[in-house]
């Protein structure tokens, strides 16, 4: 979502202002959201 596009769009459509989380932020999210679902599903984070 860090195209100048989807900024404009959804500004101009509904007034909608975006905040963009650092680099730091975005990996920790994409390994959130996308890595640890992974890890779950082969069983590779087991304690």
């Amino acid at each position: 979502m860090e195209p100048p596009f989807y900024k404009g769009r959804s500004h101009e459509r509904y007034k909608i202002e975006r905040l963009m989380p650092g680099a730091a932020d975005r990996m920790a999210i994409h390994r959130i959201i996308h890595d640890e679902p992974v890890a779950g599903m082969c069983g590779l984070n087991r304690a």
